[in-house]
């Protein structure tokens, strides 16, 4: 009779056990596909080629390889940051200052990585504006007033010995637009992309200053994350991260032909059109980075440039701002030497 007892008590308590276990496997899963986002949305803020290691990655077949349906999204700076913030977007490749300034707006964002080491910006005006100090009282073009564009002519304008709130500063759009307007004399000077110098030169305009040296560390490829989601599904930063660092090393190293026609694709111009080929050569040579890490002395940069129009960027710490965890757990994995060995590559130094 003891020996029934104790048999028909063990049922309910062996059921029991049962279901703890069950539920925290099912706990576990369920945390697991948290952690794995298969469909994931990335924005990028120009359509110069300055995000091509994206364009890159997604027709590549780079995001497939992470175990990701990627989307990707041309969206102005001001919008794309207002998205990354709702969760419209995953991540959102932009200026660093563009999201140091929505940080401080209260969205908590980090910046993982940077596409590029220096400025890319350089000042260039128009025919008969040969000395800098000409420019005073004159119009400017750049694409949004406050974005990174904008900075860099501030930043410019002061190394140049030039008041920068002496200037009028009008809203053309992006790279093209400025071009056309500095080139008809609709403005006396224009923000324009390094990619575009010899084109500047050719056509007769003059570069007063370029920002591209090493002297001037900054962030214009900056990849950003929500802070939600680096706590959250650190896997997912991690993957999209491989991705996009494969993207810019194949850039660099692929096959010429190939990557320019994926930059035909997304900028829609002919493979042959010159502004095409300047930002495709550039991008893939002069602007590169072997590895696109963010570094304390690049976001300082972007900060002793937004100190140009608000001097209370002077006392902020930087690394605030950024989390260099992933990139660099990547770099000493060798990820980002590895990232440019693929067939029919040639290695860059």
């Amino acid at each position: 009779m003891n020996d029934r007892t104790t048999t028909n008590c063990s049922i309910p308590r062996l059921l029991i056990l049962v279901v703890v276990l069950a539920s925290g496997l099912g706990m576990t899963a369920t945390a697991e596909a948290q952690a794995t986002k298969s469909k994931v949305k990335l924005g990028y803020a120009t359509m110069s080629g300055g995000f091509g290691s994206f364009w890159i990655a997604k027709d590549k077949g780079f995001f497939e390889e992470q175990g990701l349906d990627a989307e990707l999204l041309y969206i102005r700076t001001t919008v794309g940051l207002q998205a990354l913030s709702s969760g419209d977007v995953d991540v959102i490749g932009t200026g660093c200052a563009e999201i140091f300034e929505a940080n401080r707006k209260g969205y908590e964002n980090r910046v993982v990585a940077n596409l590029y080491e220096n400025n890319l910006y350089l000042l260039a005006s128009g025919k008969d504006i040969t000395d800098p100090k000409m420019l005073a009282g004159k119009a400017i073009a750049v694409n949004r007033i406050g974005d990174t564009g904008h900075m860099s002519v501030r930043f410019a304008l002061r190394r140049l010995g030039i008041d920068p709130d002496k200037i009028t500063y009008v809203q053309v759009g992006s790279t093209p637009e400025r071009f056309s307007a500095l080139s008809k004399g609709v403005v006396a000077g224009a923000v324009q992309v390094g990619s575009l110098k010899s084109l500047v030169l050719q056509s007769g305009l003059n570069v007063l200053l370029d920002l591209q040296g090493k002297e001037y560390p900054n962030c214009l490829g900056g990849i950003g994350f929500q802070s939600a989601t680096i706590q959250k599904n650190p896997k997912l930063v991690d993957a999209l991260l491989r991705a996009i660092v494969k993207g810019n090393a194949y850039l660099a190293a692929g096959p010429e032909e190939e990557t320019k026609q994926i930059f035909s694709k997304y900028m829609k111009l002919p493979a042959n059109d010159e502004q095409l080929t300047l930002g495709w050569s550039y991008f893939k040579t002069d602007a590169h980075s072997r590895k696109p890490r963010i570094t304390v002395q690049q976001a300082q940069g972007v900060m002793d440039m937004l100190a140009e129009s608000d001097p209370s960027w002077k006392t902020e710490k930087a690394d605030r701002y950024l989390d260099q965890s992933f990139m660099n757990a990547l770099d000493q994995a060798g990820y980002l030497d590895e990232a440019y060995k693929f067939p029919g590559t040639k290695p860059r130094t």
